[in-house]
């Protein structure tokens, strides 16, 4: 009800915040995750399997991020986006949010590479990562959701 109205809002408004200033504030992912552990008894027996994926979507993108540093010299991908899969993953579940995560990496790939080809971005540009995975997941769940009816979102 109230909670999961309040943390949509909490997403989209990071979404936002994140493409205009390429910055995720800790304010509003801190108490988003936490809002996200609160309601995962919604989840049942499969909690466990939650954690687990989030904690992996978690480390799977800060290696990403250390080996990105490493190889370019800069960062690549910021700490708010790498909080933000375990967000994702807590909030809509381990298979929509690790599927919606991947989408939106896909997304952002696409959308840097036509901002590029365009001339609308340069190499080095930062392209923010949270809005695509948050865009990924929700058309994840809004196919899970027209495929299984609301019910049975996995």
């Amino acid at each position: 009800g109230v909670g999961w109205m309040i943390g949509l809002s909490l997403f989209f408004m990071i979404a936002a915040i994140d493409w205009e200033t390429r910055r995720i504030p800790r304010a509003l992912s801190y108490p988003l995750l936490a809002l996200g552990v609160l309601g995962m008894s919604k989840y049942g027996d499969r909690t466990f399997l939650i954690v687990v994926a989030a904690v992996g979507a978690y480390a799977t993108l800060m290696t990403l991020r250390i080996i990105g540093q490493a190889w370019f010299k800069q960062e690549v991908l910021g700490l708010g986006d790498v909080l933000m899969s375990a967000v994702v993953v807590v909030w809509f579940g381990a298979i929509n949010g690790l599927l919606g995560i991947g989408l939106g990496v896909v997304l952002a790939a696409i959308v840097a590479l036509l901002g590029i080809k365009m001339g609308r971005f340069r190499r080095k540009d930062r392209i923010p990562l949270a809005p695509f995975m948050i865009t990924g997941v929700a058309l994840v769940w809004a196919v899970f959701y027209m495929m299984n009816g609301l019910g049975r979102v996995i």
